[in-house]
């Protein structure tokens, strides 16, 4: 039976995301949407990392030496200054592992 529901919800996921590719030429989305679509991607990512800088351990930490928070303040403005994304990666990690070497 587990395997019959497997079945079924990865087929539903396949054709819901076979629907954009098929449709893709064919539907044309309002200006609004098309213009809120360009803000997805930094959304989902906020989404997804935001809760791992602030929320540790059952807990919120949004403490000013919370390391994690301040290594990704740290990588923000690398990232806002050089618009590389290789120099943010190696600025954020070095500087999280330095924090949390340092800090209590």
């Amino acid at each position: 039976m587990i395997f019959v529901l497997i079945l079924i919800i990865g087929g539903l996921t396949f054709l819901e995301r076979f629907s954009f590719i098929a449709l893709a030429g064919r539907v044309v989305l309002p200006r609004q949407v098309r213009e809120a679509l360009r803000y997805l991607p930094a959304a989902v990512i906020s989404a997804l990392v935001l809760p791992s800088l602030v929320y540790r351990g059952g807990e919120y930490n949004l403490s000013p030496l919370n390391p994690r928070l301040l290594a990704a303040l740290i990588a923000a403005a690398v990232a806002w200054r050089t618009r590389n994304a290789v120099i943010t990666l190696i600025v954020g990690m070095m500087t999280l592992w330095l924090l949390q070497a340092i800090l209590p």
